[in-house]
Formats: C-alpha cells, structure tokens, sequence
C-alpha cells in the first residue's frame, strides 16, 4: 500500500499546537490520548489544523458555560 503524502507545512505539530492552545506538550497528549483533540496522524507524528484547534476550543469553552 502506497504511503499517504501529507503537506506538513499547514500543520502544527504538538509543541506548536500546545502553544495555539495555552497548555503544556503533555497536557496536549492526554487530551490526544483520551480522544478528546482531533489529531492527524503521519507515521508516530501528531499534527493539528489551526482552524481545527479553534472550533474544538470554542465547543470546549461552551462546555464549560454550560
């Protein structure tokens, strides 16, 4: 099966989108862990649309307000 080419250059990785979002690497992780950040998954790498990252922070802050 042929290798799937994705242009990473649009991407953040997990230190880029810890960044985006205000928290730490690991913190960023567990949330990739427990499914709870869309991720795109290249080999073992992580990467995250910024606009991606918007929307679940905004479904994310509605959450909290209930």
């Amino acid at each position: 099966m042929p290798e799937r080419v994705v242009d990473t250059s649009a991407l953040l990785d997990i230190a880029g989108a810890a960044k985006f979002l205000g928290l730490t690497d690991w913190q960023v992780r567990g949330l990739v862990k427990n499914k709870e950040l869309p991720v795109i998954t290249v080999g073992i790498k992580f990467y995250f649309r910024r606009a991606t990252l918007v929307r679940w922070a905004e479904r994310s802050e509605a959450m909290v307000r209930g």
